[in-house]
This record gives C-alpha cells, structure tokens and sequence, in this order.
C-alpha cells in the first residue's frame, strides 16, 4: 500500500511538473513553445492563460511573485482545462444553448422586429465563458441592411449576453470585436458584475 501511494504521488509530481515547464516554456518543438495544454484535440495557449492571470491580478495592490504566481498559473491552467472537459461534455450530452435560445436572450428584435437569422448559430468562446453565437440579418428605418451578432455565455447560474452591431458579416471584424469582448477591460468588468453580488 505504501509503495502504490509513492508512485501516486509520484505521478502527480510529474503531472505539476509537466504543467510547470509547459508554464515556464521549457518546451521541445518549435511553434508548440505557446501550448500549455490540449484537451480533446483544443488547445489551451500559454497566451491565453497570461490574459486571465492579467484579469485576476488585475487592481490589486500587491502582484504575486515567485511560487505564489506559478501556483496562481497553474490554478487558472487547471480551471481552463475543467472548464474544457466540462464544455466537451454539455456538448456530448446537448446541454449548450439552441439558436431559438440566443434568439429569445439577446433581444435582437428591439433593434429590427423583422431581424432573421442569416445562418445557424455556433458554439462561442468569450475568454473563459462558454456559449453560443448567431448572426442576425435586420434593416433600418431607411431600408439599409445590417448585420449583428447575438453572443450568450454561461457563467455558472447567470447568462452573460452581447449583441455587436457593425460590419460583422466580416470575419475579421467579428473577430475584432470578440477580442475586444475578451479584452482586460471587459474581462474585468464582467468579473465584478457577477463576482460583486
């Protein structure tokens, strides 16, 4: 018994060592040196761990250092690979939110009672927030076309919901404005928003 508890804790010394080196950038290959994880074939960037590491530290007074910051990193890693496998699995078992969902939640008829949807919706990524995306066609009062993009997220009981109007049939522009939604500023708004209750 006390040999098989030697090797568990073993195996967990490699495991924190693993995820330490992948945090530190110890890595083999060149191009994969930004990798701190996969989860069923999605990559978790090293990247990506920094911005929440930036969220939580955010405005506080005294930044942690040394041991305290790598057991921080690791915490996020550990969370954003929960958060995965938790993902992969409301997906397996059709828990994610539908398209009639994000359509009743973002309310895109107040901009247009008419507004259709101008394909089906995905699943979306706002940072650490997990839902779905749809993009909504509706016209203005002078008959000009538009487009928006309706985002829901869950973030345990509550729904975050964003609705970007603009030029958003283009994927770069989209794009730019989910990263703007995944911005420091954003991040640590909706952070307080829904911590602060």
């Amino acid at each position: 018994m006390k040999k098989h508890s030697q090797v568990c804790y073993g195996l967990v010394a490699l495991v924190a060592a693993c995820l330490l080196s992948a945090l530190i950038g110890c890595t083999g290959k060149q191009g994969s040196s930004d990798l701190a994880a996969v989860v069923d074939g999605h990559k978790i960037y090293r990247s990506e761990l920094e911005k929440y590491y930036t969220n939580q530290t955010a405005g506080s007074d005294q930044q942690p250092s040394g041991e305290q910051a790598a057991s921080l990193r690791l915490n996020i890693l550990r969370e954003l690979i929960d958060n995965e496998i938790l993902m992969r699995r409301a997906e397996k078992l059709g828990l994610l939110a539908t398209d009639d969902e994000v359509d009743r939640v973002t309310d895109i008829d107040l901009l247009d009672e008419r507004f259709a949807p101008a394909q089906e919706g995905g699943p979306i990524r706002i940072a650490q927030l997990q839902g779905r995306a749809r993009l909504y066609r509706y016209k203005l009062k002078n008959g000009a076309q538009r487009f928006a993009e309706g985002i829901a997220v869950a973030y345990k009981c509550d729904l975050v919901v964003a609705v970007i109007v603009g030029n958003v049939a283009d994927e770069q522009e989209r794009k730019s404005a989910h990263r703007f939604l995944e911005s420091n500023t954003v991040q640590v708004w909706v952070n307080r928003q829904l911590e602060g209750r």
